[in-house]
């Protein structure tokens, strides 16, 4: 049987037999039942999916699909529509979230049909164990807004109204809306766009209406604002006011406001727009981070319609703050309160506000969700008689060699927000004993997929200091299993965030050194001698949308590791070269953005938190290393860089895990999926957490390194799998985190990389080196304290024997007072042995 939709009925009316009949389950679902509710779909593995019977739909008009639904998981669902022979794909479905325990009414815009005759496939959300009932399908008709034909941007006419001024910032106004520029030092930054249509209808199904501000509207001056009143076709009375008002520190405060006498359902409020003239960077928060050569909604680093990021859904933005530098240094940023219902407007060049060029920023009502790409929703939005719309914006203006310095003005106006606190201890054995991680002493990268269990250094100190804090002899036990099945000197293992811990606290600091020449030698001869490293395509070439063959993240892990060896080696001549390669890649991508560090799976292009978090590292060791401080100004200058990929504001307002959560990339993998733009993978920000706290060590504890740090930190651990939620997961790290649905995605991820920053943050640390003066640093497992003058106590690892290491020594020590045993020299590199807590001078 096929059926056809009624007007104002349901397609597929679940609640009834004839509805129900010819749903089958698909896959991962018990056998279909029903209730008087409608479908109930039980979800037995992580991909269940159910077909509907053929059905008849309208073909060739664009549609809503309304979905009533319940759900014991919150999650994900997706529904795909598709016509015989075509089959299910994505480009043909829909994805919405649900949260769990209530019934859900959505409503989703979807193209038009290909055929008149339909399947559908719904998947519903939750995994194993999660039950959905399904309520009903309809199919409505949808009418598409069209955007009108945009006016030519005017300049203000040079009689001036009022002007506002804020340090060397200024906006001077002229009489209109929209009739203003905004100047540094008496030299122009943008215009403001005086040709503003405000686009409405008088009901969901009425035609689009456009009222033209400079035409229709009666501005006058009130102060520091302008004020307008216009009349719209249909009779309704608008009046529209815009007030500037300077604040402290190179900002001015944008409020507009915007009533009617009438109800009216608004498509598209500019309620403010500015346009740029040149520029050399550019920034849009979580969304676009652009070099001199590159272009907004671009198909460099994402393919197809998920390119067009000219109006991005609201909660894919890190931070509410847009800004872009012109090549003279000059920056002007535009700041705004975050809402679900103000869009940012961003568009670099201008391809849309006349044919004159420059540049785009701006804010439109309503925000999300719209068409990739358009500055109109896919439906109005009510404002009623006298409610006012208020939306409210910051000016910010400076100079400097990049868009970080608007960032850091924005961080000082709005202080990073408290770190939180997970509901449960990730500081247990758990991850590594209780789900799919580990089996007889060894252990998987992730899970599922075809990583293989292997010994890890990492998993057995992790094991060991557990259950040292945590009091489990079966973590001790489970520590000594796999210890057995690791080399002395060995420091990696399966987590993301690497250290020296687990060769220091076997005694194996004599076995870490050996090897060190040759593996120092090996990260130099990388470099061409102009410093770069060249990509080198695989099967894919994910060079080729990249204007050159190298790139900081490519760079920068290198870097990093080049600099641990030829410290360890104690070889000058190799530190030397390290520290020259370092140099010469600050000096070659300075004020640029971190790019290029996932070359596995992602473009080189495509802007990277893993570029500026190994930036960090090699900064910041470079620092301790030689004394100099331009690599102390590297590593906080690329610790900037890395802000604008983390969550400081909520995503999802009153959901728990959002803030601190790290966008890894601008991008997606091989520039289709999974698109990675709003959807966090928490192990790439880890990373840059680690990177952070060796900074933080070195800067005066107003710089926000340590905080953000935590933040992170914080967050790794709320994204984890609590105990008991998922017997082969518990524990484990998702690969990545969906903001909207709290969604877990796999393949989830041992627990090295949350816990090894969690210790370090919590005060116990695996593995601590510590500055006792320049170029001389003492290493050990466990927390070292400086205490004087080539003076240090170190809390190492409290079982057995363990070794430390001094580097950077100019000829070998006299004297070395404390109960640390001398084990060997060489090369200004000294191996010391103890136990437990020892002090150390040298």
């Amino acid at each position: 049987m096929m059926l056809t939709q009624e007007a104002s009925k349901p397609l597929f009316d679940l609640t009834t037999p004839t509805g129900r009949d010819g749903w089958v389950g698909a896959h991962d679902v018990a056998a279909l039942s029903s209730s008087p509710e409608g479908l109930v779909i039980a979800a037995t593995g992580d991909d269940p999916y159910v077909h509907s019977p053929l059905a008849k739909a309208p073909a060739g008009k664009p549609l809503w699909l309304r979905v009533r639904l319940k759900a014991t998981q919150s999650g994900m669902a997706q529904v795909f529509f598709f016509s015989p022979p075509a089959y299910a794909t994505e480009e043909s479905s829909v994805r919405f979230p649900v949260k769990a325990a209530r019934w859900e009414d959505v409503r989703i815009a979807i193209p038009a049909l290909t055929g008149e005759q339909v399947h559908f496939r719904f998947d519903p959300p939750g995994t194993k164990g999660a039950v959905t009932t399904l309520a009903s399908l309809t199919l409505e008709p949808r009418t598409p807004l069209t955007e009108p034909t945009w006016r030519e941007p005017v300049a203000p006419p040079a009689l001036t109204a009022f002007e506002v001024v804020s340090g060397r910032l200024k906006v001077r106004h002229a009489l209109g809306i929209g009739s203003f520029e905004v100047l540094w030092d008496g030299t122009g930054l943008a215009l403001g766009y005086s040709q503003l249509l405000l686009g409405y209808q008088t009901a969901p199904d009425k035609p689009l209406q456009w009222v033209s501000w400079s035409e229709k509207a009666t501005p006058t001056v009130i102060g520091s604002a302008i004020r307008a009143a216009a009349a719209d076709p249909d009779g309704g009375v608008w009046t529209l006011e815009q007030r500037f008002q300077a604040e402290k520190g190179d900002r001015i405060q944008v409020v507009t406001t915007l009533l009617c006498d009438q109800p009216r359902y608004l498509a598209h409020v500019p309620a403010l727009l500015l346009l740029v003239g040149e520029r050399r960077q550019a920034l849009l928060s979580g969304v676009e981070y652009l070099d001199e050569h590159d272009t907004s909604s671009s198909e460099a680093d994402l393919r197809g319609p998920q390119a067009l990021r000219h109006v991005p859904d609201s909660h894919l933005l890190t931070l509410p703050l847009m800004a872009m530098q012109q090549k003279s240094g000059t920056w002007l940023a535009l700041a705004w309160e975050k809402s679900p219902h103000c869009a940012p407007v961003f568009d670099s060049p201008n391809r849309r506000m006349g044919t004159q060029g420059g540049h785009v920023m701006g804010l439109l009502f309503p925000g999300s969700p719209r068409p990739n790409g358009s500055v109109l929703p896919h439906a109005g939005v009510l404002l009623k008689p006298g409610q006012p719309l208020v939306i409210k914006a910051s000016l910010y203006g400076g100079v400097g060699g990049s868009v970080l310095p608007a960032v850091e003005a924005w961080l000082r106006d709005n202080p990073l927000p408290p770190v939180p606190k997970p509901k449960w201890d990730a500081l247990t054995g758990g991850g590594w004993l209780d789900s799919g991680c580990g089996a007889r002493g060894e252990f998987r990268h992730a899970l599922p997929g075809t990583f293989p269990p292997q010994p890890a250094a990492d998993a057995a100190m992790l094991l060991e200091a557990l259950g040292l804090r945590r009091r489990e002899p079966r973590l001790r036990a489970a520590a000594a299993e796999a210890a057995a099945r690791v080399g002395k000197g060995e420091t990696g293992g399966v987590g993301h965030v690497q250290t020296l811990g687990p060769a220091l606290a076997r005694g194996g600091g004599q076995e870490l050194i050996a090897k060190a020449r040759a593996q120092a030698e090996q990260a130099l001869a990388r470099f061409a001698p102009d410093g770069t490293v060249s990509y080198v395509p695989g099967k894919v070439d994910y060079g080729a949308t990249h204007f050159e063959k190298s790139a900081t993240g490519l760079v920068a892990p290198i870097l990093a590791s080049a600099l641990e060896q030829a410290m360890l080696s104690g070889d000058k001549a190799l530190l030397r070269a390290a520290l020259e390669r370092t140099k010469q890649a600050h000096e070659r991508w300075r004020n640029t953005v971190p790019r290029g560090a996932q070359t596995w799976e992602v473009p080189l292009h495509t802007p990277d938190i893993l570029a500026s978090a190994y930036l960090v590292k090699a900064g910041t060791l470079a620092f301790e290393l030689s004394g100099e401080p331009y690599f102390l100004e590297m590593a906080n200058h690329w610790a900037w860089t890395g802000v604008p990929f983390t969550y400081l504001v909520h995503p999802n307002p009153g959901e728990e895990v959002g803030l601190y959560a790290t966008t890894p990339v601008l991008g997606a993998t091989g520039w289709v999926a999974p698109n990675w733009i709003g959807l966090p993978v928490q192990w790439c920000g880890l990373v840059y957490a680690d990177a952070l706290l060796d900074l933080a060590r070195h800067l005066p504890s107003s710089a926000p390194w340590k905080t953000l740090a935590e933040g992170i930190v914080a967050s790794g651990a709320q994204q984890s799998y609590p105990p008991g939620s998922d017997k082969e997961r518990q524990g484990l790290l998702p690969d990545s985190f969906n903001v909207v649905a709290q969604l877990r995605n796999d393949p989830a991820i041992n627990p090295a990389t949350v816990q090894i920053p969690l210790l370090r943050v919590s005060g116990t640390p695996l593995y601590s080196r510590e500055l006792l003066a320049p170029g001389l640093l003492v290493h050990a497992p466990g927390r070292v304290t400086k205490t004087g003058p080539r003076k240090a106590r170190l809390e190492g690892w409290p079982e057995g024997a363990y070794s430390i290491l001094v580097t950077g020594l100019s000829e070998e020590p006299e004297e070395i007072r404390g109960k640390a045993k001398k084990v060997g020299y060489n090369n200004g590199v000294l191996v010391l042995e103890a136990t437990a807590t020892v002090v150390l001078e040298i």
